[in-house]
């Protein structure tokens, strides 16, 4: 009778096969919706862990034609607000492969981001573009805090738009722990992450299109901070296909099935709990992408997230001198501050 592999060659193959069972048992693509769901139809998509999209679900709602940014500079005035401010657009992201960036927050009036969003965009559109700002020409800037900024810094626009989603706000018997209102340009990028919450994400202008992993076969890598602690984080950026990349990561390239939809203005879309997703979006004609999301807590008495658990602690369990993150990356453990 043959004797069982070491615990570390078992646990790799454990793991390696729960990848493979997870993309060839999930479809190939995420469900198009052709009117919002009701509170049963929405649970049985948060039981099954599948992403949907509902074209032109928020096609109704005041926020898609009222929010120009003359009424947002009229209803906002010189608010403060908060925004991130990056030189390539990337915000928590790793940087020169080898460390995790936080991007630079600021409080700007919203009228002065406004600007530099217009002036962006003329210099786009100019053939030959003119002499610019140091800071213009050198940073990007998205208004992206996740602190259920709708209630805060935009309180004035909550009343053009849901206070909640009522068919998840039924079927979770809950209301969100946070709405968040995100505006940005085309230059900024969401590098790949999860987040343990329940999503319902509505574009309002522009498009948002979303590259999505319902179990990462990347590897989880430790990068340092400035202040020499580290920070766990998914190193592949899905828009690197260059060789080099390839040759870090061959499970992620050869074998990751990635869904990918574009959400568009009045669409809303359903990014259920631990999803691994990045986002790239696409400006209007006004030079600006605009969203709100509503986070609704993952219910961790459910079985999906003592199933991540289990993975992570399977993951623990193999030495780091046994895990070659080269040649075999394996899945990545959730994130539970994110």
């Amino acid at each position: 009778m043959l004797e069982p592999p070491p615990l570390p060659d078992a646990v790799q193959q454990a793991l390696r096969a729960l990848s493979t069972d997870v993309q060839e048992l999930n479809s190939t693509f995420v469900t198009e919706l052709a009117a919002l769901p009701t509170p049963l139809e929405f649970m049985r998509y948060v039981a099954r862990n599948r992403p949907f999209v509902v074209r032109g679900g928020a096609q109704d709602w005041p926020a898609r034609t009222k929010w120009t940014m003359a009424y947002l500079c009229e209803r906002l005035r010189d608010q403060l607000v908060t925004v991130a401010v990056t030189p390539n657009g990337y915000a928590d992201a790793v940087v020169d492969d080898t460390y995790f960036v936080e991007p630079y927050q600021t409080r700007l009036p919203f009228r002065e981001i406004v600007d530099l969003f217009e002036q962006r965009s003329r210099r786009s559109d100019q053939s030959t573009p003119g002499p610019a700002s140091a800071h213009l020409q050198d940073y990007h800037y998205y208004v992206q805090s996740q602190n259920g900024n709708l209630a805060g810094d935009f309180q004035v626009l909550e009343a053009d738009v849901l206070a909640d989603i009522p068919f998840a706000t039924a079927a979770l018997e809950t209301r969100p722990d946070a709405v968040n209102f995100w505006m940005g340009q085309a230059s900024s990028v969401t590098s790949l992450h999860k987040d343990p919450y329940e999503n319902i994400y509505v574009v309002l202008a522009g498009t948002k299109t979303f590259t999505l992993l319902a179990f990462s076969l990347t590897c989880l890598e430790l990068r340092p901070r400035a202040d020499g602690s580290t920070v766990p984080w998914v190193a592949v950026d899905p828009l690197d296909r260059t060789s080099a990349a390839r040759a870090r990561y061959p499970l992620f390239y050869n074998e990751a099935r990635a869904l990918h939809v574009t959400v568009a203005s009045g669409d809303l879309f359903y990014l259920p709990a631990l999803w691994y997703h990045h986002v790239q979006q696409s400006d209007d004609d006004a030079g600006r992408v605009i969203a709100v999301n509503y986070w609704y807590d993952l219910d961790y008495t459910m079985p999906l997230y003592p199933y991540f658990r289990l993975t992570q602690n399977l993951r623990a369990a193999v030495p780091e001198s046994e895990l070659d993150c080269e040649a075999d990356p394996g899945p990545v453990p959730p994130r539970a501050d994110r």
